[in-house]
């Protein structure tokens, strides 16, 4: 198997767990996607971006990004 199709099917998988993750807590199967599409693009780009920040600023950065991710979760919920 090519190196990216390695990579693809590692990604599918991953997603696919976060996902049923997100199901598990209730939300409807395209909104459970949508948020582990975000939680992955969060988790794997953030350590791409800022990387002349100080590991502090990056941190907070961060830290605060995480909340939002979670701050509109709970806020889509009823």
């Amino acid at each position: 198997m090519p190196k990216s199709a390695a990579v693809a099917s590692v990604d599918a998988a991953r997603l696919s767990n976060v996902g049923h993750l997100y199901r598990a807590t209730g939300l409807a199967p395209d909104e459970a996607d949508a948020q582990a599409f975000l939680f992955y693009c969060f988790i794997f780009g953030q350590s791409l971006l800022f990387l002349e920040r100080g590991p502090r600023k990056r941190a907070q950065l961060v830290a605060k990004s995480a909340e939002k991710l979670i701050e509109e979760e709970k806020q889509a919920r009823p």
